[in-house]
């Protein structure tokens, strides 16, 4: 990155909701895997005389997450028209919030690094809004007209143009992602498309406080897809303002396959939109609503992710990363407490059966805990039996994947492990012994070092079945006589 300019980024992000119905008609908002145009009705359609109803629950849901990022939400809003011609758009307009919106202002706090370290990106508002169908484009120059998104409730968070690298918008996004999934108000599966986000992008002079000429990259739905995309789109303007060339205000589509953004169109003013009151949606008075109440939506606020991470590190020793690891998947989480709330708060057994194998068998795999076969319980078992030498750590990481998707029992590995015990150490041990002279005299002049190696010899003879531990004592008894 060039040490002459330096980029400054906003990102507008839409937040799918979670709610059993669409925002302004009663059709299933569960419709990824549904036939194209198979959960649609005349609202969807926009056909002439259907009339919309606010989705209640999308207010709630949207009000709470105002609140979560500290918010200024308001009294009074209501939903306007915004003007666009769309082939996935049949009103001819989307009805949205945008220019008066529920809730102004607000953070979203970001962990970053090993040390506790966070940073904050400042919010200018968040609002409702409803969702357009999908084109969907195949062969031979043919694009299709898929409606069944039409009509999905969404929120639009809208940063602040404060955001100072491609990492730190991927970081902000990974944090808005656990929290609102912690929050219950969206899958926010980037890759279904429960979470997309457009990015603001331009770049002054080192030390000017003016914004240059923003461009907006559409459509990025992957924490991967933002960080690349960022990356190509602020050198593609370092490398015109060097040559002395001016950066078009554009939009502009992100090419994953190619790794470059490319025009689409010249970025729209919002008198563009020509915004008008909706005519067939009453304004929301908040302070009406119990359910919208400051004191409803305090009262069913979840323990927030940053807090939860707090205590994680407090009532179990865990590592910031660790317990970061913790929140980020709230059944990763659950097993970790259901174990180490009944084993010593210090075992590095479990910890390491957590965080290490566990864990990167997860990642490597692309499993889901949810799915995981292994309980609480059962892991609770394996770290006994490892800690009462009945199982060995090579036993263990040799069966956990097996464990984890069902292929064998714990019953499977205690008898593994009675294999393993029944191994004559002892024959091993004088077997390496004797065919190690040279390892056996550089231990006796000193060399300690050379220990590991005898016990990887003998390990290697039990095919990885022996208790490490139980031939390393033996090997050294052997050794001091």
């Amino acid at each position: 990155m060039s040490i002459k300019y330096e980029p400054v980024i906003g990102l507008e992000v839409h937040i799918q909701l979670n709610t059993k119905t669409k925002m302004f008609c009663g059709c299933s908002n569960l419709a990824n895997d549904n036939e194209p145009n198979s959960v649609v009705c005349p609202v969807c359609f926009g056909m002439p005389g259907t009339l919309p109803v606010t989705n209640k629950q999308a207010v709630f849901k949207t009000l709470l997450f105002a609140r979560a990022v500290g918010a200024k939400i308001s009294d009074n809003w209501n939903f306007e028209r915004k003007n666009y011609f769309y082939p996935d758009l049949p009103k001819g307009y989307q009805i949205t919030s945008s220019t008066n919106p529920p809730a102004l202002g607000g953070e979203i706090r970001v962990a970053a690094g090993q040390d506790g370290g966070q940073f904050s990106v400042a919010l200018h508002h968040l609002h409702l809004e409803e969702d357009a169908g999908k084109l969907l484009h195949g062969k031979g120059g043919y694009s299709f007209v898929d409606l069944n998104r039409c009509g999905t409730p969404l929120i639009e968070m809208v940063t602040e143009p404060v955001i100072k690298t491609p990492t730190e918008a991927k970081l902000m996004l990974k944090e808005l992602q656990i929290l609102v999934r912690h929050l219950g108000v969206s899958d926010a599966d980037m890759e279904k498309g429960h979470m997309r986000c457009d990015a603001n992008v331009s770049l002054r002079s080192v030390g000017e406080m003016k914004l240059g000429k923003k461009v907006e990259v559409k459509n990025l739905n992957s924490f991967r897809m933002v960080e690349r995309a960022l990356n190509h789109e602020i050198s593609r303007q370092e490398l015109l303002l060097e040559k002395g060339e001016e950066i078009v205000q554009e939009t502009r589509g992100w090419d994953d396959a190619k790794g470059v953004t490319l025009s689409q169109r010249n970025k729209e003013d919002s008198q563009d939109y020509r915004y008008m009151p909706d005519p067939d949606l009453p304004p929301i008075c908040r302070l009406i609503v119990e359910e919208f109440s400051d004191e409803n939506l305090k009262k069913q606020m979840p323990e927030l992710p940053q807090v939860i991470s707090s205590r994680l590190q407090s009532d179990f020793s865990l590592t910031v990363t660790q317990a970061n690891q913790c929140v980020g998947d709230i059944n990763f989480q659950e097993l970790v407490v259901g174990v180490l709330t009944k084993v010593t708060k210090d075992n590095e057994t479990a910890k390491s059966l957590l965080f290490g194998d566990l864990l990167r068998i997860v990642n490597e795999k692309g499993l889901l805990f949810s799915d995981l076969k292994l309980t609480s319980d059962d892991l609770i078992e394996i770290v006994k039996l490892k800690d009462d030498g009945k199982i060995t750590q090579q036993l263990i990481k040799t069966n956990l994947e097996s464990l984890m998707t069902g292929k064998i029992t714990i019953i499977d590995l205690k008898k593994h492990g009675e294999i393993s015990t029944a191994v004559d150490i002892d024959a091993i041990v004088k077997e390496v012994l004797l065919q190690s002279i040279k390892a056996v005299e550089q231990y006796k002049a000193g060399d300690v070092k050379v220990l590991g190696f005898l016990v990887g010899q003998a390990m290697a003879k039990s095919k990885g079945v022996a208790n490490p531990q139980i031939v390393n004592e033996k090997l050294k008894s052997h050794l001091d006589q």
